[in-house]
């Protein structure tokens, strides 16, 4: 799952990933195996206009130690790459699929 949010005034990154994740996804920042990774910093521009955008990524350790979700986000559900290709949403496979080989490579 990716979460996705505005960098609060002085939080670096890093630090606004880890709290999307855990406001959006009920993520614990113990249940990652090692530091999180960047994934990918790139502008991206679209008809509505142009941000920044910066993915960070984690092997989790227990896909079960998460906490209650907010209300922003509707469900969490576990995928595997195969699937996320398939029913993931199509802009955001290639940093999933570059994730995950960062993972298997480390």
């Amino acid at each position: 799952m990716i979460s996705k949010g505005k960098i609060e005034k002085g939080e670096t990154k890093l630090e606004a990933a880890v709290r999307e994740a855990e406001e959006e996804l009920g993520f614990k920042m113990r249940n990652a195996r090692g530091n999180l990774v960047q994934v990918a910093e790139e502008r991206v521009t679209l008809h509505s206009g142009a941000y920044d955008l910066a993915v960070y990524g984690a092997e989790i350790i227990d896909k079960y130690d998460f906490d209650k979700w907010c209300d922003e986000t509707e469900y969490v559900v576990w995928m595997t790459l195969s699937e996320f290709r398939n029913k993931g949403r199509r802009d955001h496979v290639k940093y999933v699929e570059k994730l995950e080989n960062i993972v298997r490579t480390s």
